[in-house]
């Protein structure tokens, strides 16, 4: 699950820090692929919230799971089915944490 954090663009207010990543999922899991604050370089993640992506990616959502530390896929209003290939698939997001 390749994450590459886009250059320059990163916001701080006191402690709170928001970072702009592309996310490449690769093959979806069903129930949400699960990430850390670590695979952002953060100690904690307050949200994630999906703002853009490629054009093999208009059409898909993305919702993040504060409980379980999940990124939720779907695409027109289905949840992903398990194992499918997103490996082409380009996703930006936006973290905020701290």
């Amino acid at each position: 699950m390749p994450i590459t954090q886009v250059k320059g663009a990163r916001s701080v207010s006191g402690t709170i820090r928001e970072e702009f990543w592309d996310f490449v999922p690769g093959n979806y899991v069903t129930g949400g692929i699960p990430v850390t604050a670590h695979d952002f370089g953060l100690m904690s993640i307050y949200g994630i919230t999906f703002i853009g992506g490629d054009s093999a990616s208009m059409g898909y959502r993305i919702a993040f799971n504060n409980e379980t530390s999940t990124l939720y896929i779907e695409d027109g209003g289905t949840e992903v089915a398990n194992d499918t290939s997103l490996s082409s698939t380009s996703f930006r997001l936006r973290v905020t944490g701290i």
